[in-house]
């Protein structure tokens, strides 16, 4: 016999036996008529009602204690569940900032060797598809000098200060890497 039809077969003998115990009074009140209950009528009336609701309890103790349980370890393991996944964020969060923080200091060496050197390095792996100026041009801070391609995406390297175009390290259809020296400067 399963845990449920037990529950419904209890549930219903408690309901049939509070539904006596309350239908007892009334019928022996009906049958004396309208004078003032007893003492032995009120005692009796209590003793159903105590009767009634101590069943009523001892059954909510019994069997909803288990059920109130078994919902407490469900939340509990729930709650452990969303600390771990919250636990295991926290630490992707923490590596994509650590990432990031590479990302920035390498850009920066990026943009301190450019300067020392006086050129421009590669910032994609890819191939040159267009160059913009010729050696001894004068260029401008800002002003395109050569198109890349990496995965069908066009990336324009610009001069980062006034100056003259020195020396191509790249041509056309060459494939270049990031931190190549394609563009050296010189100042004017």
């Amino acid at each position: 016999m399963s845990v449920r039809s037990t529950t419904r077969r209890l549930v219903a003998l408690g309901g049939s036996a509070a539904a006596l115990a309350l239908l007892l009074p009334v019928l022996a009140a009906a049958a004396q008529g309208p004078e003032a209950p007893s003492t032995a009528e009120w005692v009796y009336r209590w003793l159903n009602f105590a009767l009634v609701f101590g069943v009523g309890g001892w059954f909510a103790g019994r069997k909803l204690k288990v059920a109130f349980r078994r919902n407490a370890e469900k939340i509990a393991t729930t709650i452990a569940e969303a600390e771990e996944a919250k636990r295991q964020a926290a630490e992707r969060l923490q590596a994509a900032e650590a990432k990031l923080a590479a990302v920035d200091h390498e850009a920066e060496e990026m943009r301190e060797r450019a300067r020392r050197e006086g050129g421009v390095l590669g910032a994609v792996p890819g191939k040159v598809v267009r160059i913009l100026v010729e050696a001894g041009q004068e260029v401008e801070r800002d002003q395109g000098l050569l198109v890349i391609e990496a995965m069908k995406m066009q990336t324009t390297l610009y001069a980062h200060a006034d100056g003259v175009v020195g020396e191509l390290n790249a041509a056309v259809g060459d494939s270049v890497e990031t931190n190549d020296l394609l563009v050296k400067m010189r100042g004017t």
